[in-house]
């Protein structure tokens, strides 16, 4: 899309005013993404690992716990699937901004993408908690039912800590994730839809420099470092950082420009990515990164995002992560996160206290693989029974 270069001296302009230069074709020029699908497909790999590996800490020998302890910084997997969120929904608004129908067209589709799986997730969860005699009246189940289904799981939870949430026997506390980005998406396409590429610009970079002073502020006067790791005030700069990205992408005029600066900037904070999360001993919610920490993350995403953009196809890390083994992944992701987290979970109480597992083989093959491919198998099920059928709907909402 066409856009006017800005006139005043801002973050945009000072962003991209070294840009000037001959186009070339990148990985997604006409609008194919082939390494993206394949970077979803890394974070929800990231997420799944982690939660197989942490349900299944108990039974784990010394020396597994100490091979698998760095897949606990796998929920890291999250926070990229933020940036990839914030990239995509901002660039197909910032497309569609022309658009008669831009708001019907945007909420139609994202509704149709994330409610029939959603909501069909929450119907068989509140079905088996009945086939289980499981009670709503009053219940944690029936509150955890009522807030996930409002898109308020991440709510209640920072209000009810410590927590774990469950419909019956189907655990269900990684919706969190989902009320962030629903929370996010409310307001944005109105803000996108009446501002330049340039304004959204210095929006995004003062809205995460806002956030991560905010979590500084809440927790130096005593705020709990899991509810800042789940509430939405405190989490979306990690999709601003995504919506960066879409902004410079749309304002670029050479992608060999932007693809230096992705790279002098994903090398330092990388490093101290790695530092943070080796500071940290890998726990999600420790002090630093319930501060900065998060700020830190975003950015090395968002930074490797760009990379991927403005590299040419042949790229290495493009070639890596457009490998088809990833691209399924990416193409089921979403319906792998739904239902990971109560399947990995189910198996860990199926077997941790069953006798079942007599060494450190039986854990990683009951325990942690088992999981993971029932999770896959589930969302291909979904994936053609469920999802695909309203997919089909939303070219109807693309005018």
């Amino acid at each position: 899309m066409a856009v006017e270069s800005p006139t005043n001296e801002n973050l945009a302009t000072v962003a991209v005013a070294s840009l000037q230069g001959k186009p070339k074709r990148t990985v997604a020029q006409g609008n194919r993404l082939p390494a993206l699908t394949g970077l979803r497909g890394v974070a929800v790999l990231l997420v799944v690992i982690q939660h197989a590996t942490t349900a299944m800490y108990g039974p784990c020998s010394f020396e597994l716990r100490r091979l698998t302890a760095p897949f606990f910084c796998c929920w890291c997997g999250v926070d990229l699937f933020f940036v990839l969120s914030g990239f995509l929904l901002t660039d197909i608004l910032l497309k569609q901004c022309s658009s008669p129908h831009y708001f019907r067209n945007f909420y139609a589709r994202r509704c149709l993408r994330i409610w029939p799986l959603y909501y069909g997730f929450l119907a068989l969860a509140a079905l088996v908690a009945v086939a289980t005699h499981s009670s709503f009246h009053g219940s944690q189940s029936g509150a955890a039912l009522v807030f996930s289904a409002l898109f308020l799981n991440n709510v209640y939870q920072s209000s009810h800590l410590p927590c774990w949430m469950t419909i019956g026997a189907v655990a269900v506390n990684h919706l969190w994730s989902l009320s962030v980005e629903e929370h996010f998406y409310l307001g944005w396409p109105l803000i996108v839809k009446w501002l330049k590429p340039a304004i959204l610009l210095n929006i995004c970079f003062a809205a995460c420099v806002v956030i991560c002073l905010a979590r500084i502020l809440f927790y130096a006067h005593g705020g709990n470092p899991f509810a800042i790791s789940v509430l939405t005030p405190f989490r979306i700069d990690t999709i601003f950082a995504g919506s960066i990205v879409a902004c410079l992408w749309h304002l670029r005029t050479d992608g060999s420009k932007l693809h230096e600066l992705a790279k002098r900037i994903l090398v330092p904070s990388s490093i101290a990515f790695s530092g943070l999360l080796y500071a940290t001993d890998f726990a999600p919610a420790a002090p630093i990164l319930a501060t900065y920490g998060y700020s830190i993350i975003a950015c090395t995403f968002a930074s490797l995002l760009l990379l991927l953009l403005s590299g040419d196809r042949n790229y290495w890390l493009n070639r890596l992560l457009s490998r088809r083994e990833l691209a399924v992944l990416g193409k089921y992701s979403y319906a792998i996160y739904i239902f990971h987290f109560p399947v990995v979970y189910m198996f860990a109480e199926k077997f941790e206290n069953s006798g079942l597992l007599k060494n450190d083989a039986d854990v990683v093959i009951l325990g942690m693989l088992a999981p993971i491919i029932v999770t896959v198998g589930l969302a291909i099920l979904s994936w053609h029974l469920l999802e695909k059928p309203f997919l089909k709907l939303k070219p109807r909402f693309s005018e």
